[in-house]
């Protein structure tokens, strides 16, 4: 729980780079009841890894994912590569083998951190605010980690805070078109009920305040356990963004202009994503990637799951996408 960052020589795709370091990343409880951990690693100042068509800029710092608490392993693959097709920024997800000394230390999946080589390749100035949301976000307390500027101040971010708890009126609803990128919003909460992403009310989100027009937008971040088959089997319900029990979200779907629109992209990302067994073909490539041998040694150092012989999550998710399809098929809005 130190953030202590550890000596490290980092090796990839033929290039090694001395004197990086290497830290525990993530919340408080994968680090503490977790296993394995996701790990942050740094270049030393100006280095930087080129990770291919993977990627979209040049990175000194990455993290790689345990995804320990998603036991399909894949399943948050998949979620980016909708949120990359679906929205304005790219973020670099895919599976690597990870060896320390010679020893196979388990399957992660590389990820881009929202650093600044991010902000600076997908446009973000340093007049503009970028927040990572954590432990409440918004509602009675504010609970933001501002990344940029770093300052610290939360000013403009409780403004919209102070709108965001209020009840629906007209003076709420014409701040929202003054102040908030209603477009961006919709988008968001559609991409996010279509795979059932509901652990972004406190946290797993980025608020970004463009200093050039004021409006605010979201950021995803954090697609684990997403697409899943719900414990309750009510797969129904999940098809507006009330479940996720976001401020913001919640205050945007309650103006019925915006609803509209929510309908109308809702209806498109269906149609896209569900009319075949595109998603399902995706998440037997991705197992067929790691393969065998990696999934064999994966079970072995963590006894979690050997998702290449034995198919249960491959199953799993394919019944998720059944359910997705079944609750927007019963839902008379769309």
């Amino acid at each position: 729980l130190t953030d202590t960052k550890i000596p490290a020589v980092v090796y990839y795709n033929g290039k090694v780079v001395d004197n990086a370091t290497v830290r525990v990343r993530g919340g408080d409880y994968s680090r503490t009841f977790y296993p394995k951990k996701s790990l942050k690693f740094e270049l030393p100042k100006g280095y930087t890894i080129d990770i291919g068509d993977e990627g979209e800029y040049l990175v000194d710092e990455f993290a790689i994912q345990a995804d320990f608490g998603d036991w399909s392993q894949v399943t948050p693959d998949i979620a980016w590569d909708v949120f990359n097709a679906e929205t304005d920024s790219f973020e670099s997800s895919f599976f690597v083998r990870a060896e320390i000394n010679g020893d196979f230390h388990g399957i992660f999946r590389y990820q881009n951190l929202y650093d600044g080589a991010y902000r600076d390749a997908t446009g973000i100035s340093d007049d503009d605010e970028f927040f990572k949301a954590g432990g409440g976000a918004f509602g009675d307390t504010l609970s933001f980690d501002k990344k940029s500027p770093d300052d610290g101040d939360l000013t403009r971010l409780a403004q919209l805070n102070d709108v965001l708890v209020q009840s629906k009126s007209s003076a709420k609803t014409a701040y929202l078109y003054e102040n908030v990128d209603i477009a961006n919003v919709v988008n968001h909460m559609a991409l996010s009920v279509l795979m059932r992403h509901d652990d972004q009310s406190g946290q797993n989100f980025y608020m970004l305040r463009d200093s050039e027009t004021g409006l605010w937008s979201i950021v995803e971040w954090d697609l684990d356990r997403t697409f899943v088959v719900p414990s309750d089997g009510d797969g129904g319900s999940f098809t507006t963004p009330t479940p996720i029990k976001n401020e913001l979200l919640n205050s945007v779907f309650e103006v019925p202009e915006f609803q509209e629109m929510y309908w109308r992209r809702m209806q498109t990302i269906v149609d896209k994503y569900l009319a075949d067994d595109s998603l399902v073909t995706r998440h037997n490539e991705l197992i067929e990637q790691i393969g065998a041998s990696n999934s064999a040694a994966e079970f072995a150092k963590w006894g979690r799951n050997d998702i290449y012989s034995n198919r249960f999550w491959e199953n799993e998710f394919a019944d998720a996408i059944d359910l997705r399809r079944d609750a927007f098929a019963a839902e008379t809005r769309l």
